[in-house]
């Protein structure tokens, strides 16, 4: 009788065992992977004999290395649907004049949008603005005028307000480096500090002793010591007087070193029905992604204490590279007490100015932009004579690599009307170091900004919801060699358009539509 053909579909035993040793060897690679195997789980693996095991305790099993990043990244944006207008995130503290520079005409050029005034001058001088400065004695008596001293603080508040910015104004004390306490005397008599906040108020926004009608809007009250909760009995009492004086005016603060720190202030306004508008954190990190994603954590803590119109401005941020600061207080470098430390603040104070600290800039800009609940960002310090943290300019007011990433942030601002822009992020990595944003102005012309943080070589960019009109289509870019300079340009048309667009790792991209 003849052999029936084999039937196609049908392995032979040699191939079902090499099947079946390459699922076994899969199986054990997998256990091998994790953390928690144990040896008998190995073993019962083995004892099949279709491969043979090297027995490794789990103590000893390697951690997997983390996939390489993917070498491009495609970033969507559609000017078919709005998402609202593109927040105020390239604000300033202090500026623009300080002592023995005036960078009014760079403020312009950005569009500063807010100045926020903290650590104003130098410590030496006992920092304008400054409660302590303006009413130097807490024996004289608050109503009369001549017990107040404005000149200094009016200049620094009018130069603002002629480049175009709006004021925060921290109605408190700055952080002393050199120890100095001003607070007591201050906070010896909470009545006559109300009174002295209301009538600093009276002077800016009402013309109160010779002063001038700046109409600013939101007053924060500053920290006064290391204790919480007498700043928060200290923070009832002047909120409550301000609102007494004038419902309309946002008042808030206490400019916290970090989101978790600002929930007190939020559990303490909540508890004792106290009139909180905005609160202000401040952000000195390395990673824009992780100052992001504490932000949302912090906005959505608020929204379900029931403050829903809450804002949350970060009243002072600024770049502090993780391989330069470590484990280290920024604080604690400024003391300078050894060689080494004297070597992390130069390289800190020069990464600030450096095109890694631009990319910084433009990714903390963005991601902090898309963030529900975000009202404003200032940006620590612009005061270039004065400050060693002025990352705009030198000492001397020329401009540094980041002032090129807040002009740019300033013209996706001033096209003022968001659009949807998406990066896509593979579920396989956590972040592709890649920021983006997108606008569309009145008159029809759109404006890209993508910034790289430690991001991808390439960048697909996918342009939707414009009309077939041929465009033409601006590249520019900030790198280590371009100050946001015209790379390319391009003609793009039909209904979806596309740029394939080489990016340095740390830098940023503008691409206008016009």
């Amino acid at each position: 009788m003849p052999r029936k053909p084999k039937p196609k579909n049908t392995l032979s035993a040699g191939e079902r065992a090499a099947i079946y040793a390459a699922e076994q060897e899969e199986k054990i690679r997998m256990l091998s992977s994790v953390s928690q195997v144990s040896e008998s789980d190995v073993d019962k693996a083995a004892e099949s004999g279709a491969v043979e095991v090297e027995k490794t305790k789990p103590a000893e099993v390697k951690a997997k290395k983390p996939k390489p990043k993917p070498q491009s990244a495609t970033v969507r944006v559609d000017f078919g649907i709005p998402t609202g207008s593109i927040k105020p995130m390239h604000g300033m503290c202090n500026g623009p004049v300080s002592y023995g520079a005036d960078i009014s005409n760079e403020f312009r050029e950005i569009g500063v949008p807010f100045v926020r005034f903290d650590c104003t001058d130098t410590a030496i001088s006992g920092y304008a603005v400054d409660i302590s400065r303006i009413f130097k004695d807490f024996d004289a008596d608050p109503s009369d005028p001549a017990s107040y001293d404005f000149a200094c603080t009016d200049r620094y508040v009018e130069a603002a307000m002629l480049s175009g910015a709006q004021v925060i104004y921290r109605l408190g004390e700055s952080r002393d480096p050199f120890g100095v306490v001003r607070t007591a005397e201050a906070t010896k008599s909470l009545d006559t500090l109300a009174r002295v906040c209301v009538n600093i108020i009276r002077h800016y926004n009402d013309g109160w002793a010779r002063g001038i009608h700046c109409g600013i809007k939101y007053f924060e009250l500053g920290r006064y010591g290391n204790d919480n909760s007498a700043d928060i009995e200290i923070f009832g009492r002047l909120a409550n007087a301000i609102k007494l004086y004038d419902e309309s005016i946002r008042v808030g603060g206490m400019s916290f070193d970090s989101f978790a720190d600002a929930r007190s202030l939020l559990n303490a306004c909540k508890k004792k029905r106290i009139p909180l508008d905005f609160i202000t954190v401040d952000c000195f990190s390395g990673d824009p992604e992780r100052v992001g994603e504490e932000a949302e954590r912090f906005v959505s803590y608020a929204k379900g204490l029931g403050f829903d119109d809450l804002e949350l401005i970060v009243g002072k941020w600024m770049y502090a590279d993780s391989e330069v600061t470590e484990d280290l207080a920024v604080s604690h470098l400024l003391s300078a007490d050894s060689d080494i430390l004297r070597e992390k603040r130069r390289k800190m104070f020069l990464s600030q100015r450096s095109v890694k600290g631009a990319a910084y800039s433009a990714a903390l800009m963005l991601r902090l932009g898309e963030i529900d609940g975000i009202s404003a960002a200032c940006h620590f310090d612009a005061q270039p004579a004065v400050s060693p943290f002025c990352a705009l300019t030198d000492k001397f007011g020329t401009v540094e690599k980041p002032f090129y990433a807040f002009r740019a942030f300033g013209e996706l601002y001033r096209a003022k009307n968001g659009v949807v822009c998406v990066v896509d992020r593979p579920e396989a990595y956590a972040h592709n170091g890649i920021f983006a944003s997108a606008a569309v102005s009145d008159d029809g012309r759109g404006v890209v900004m993508i910034a790289a943080f430690g991001g991808c070589g390439v960048v697909d960019l996918r342009l939707d919801g414009i009309s077939e009109d041929i465009y033409t289509a601006e590249v520019y870019m900030l790198d280590g060699v371009k100050n946001m300079e015209l790379a390319d340009s391009v003609p793009v048309s039909g209904m979806k358009k596309r740029l394939v667009l080489n990016v340095s790792e740390y830098g940023a991209v503008v691409v206008k539509l016009h």
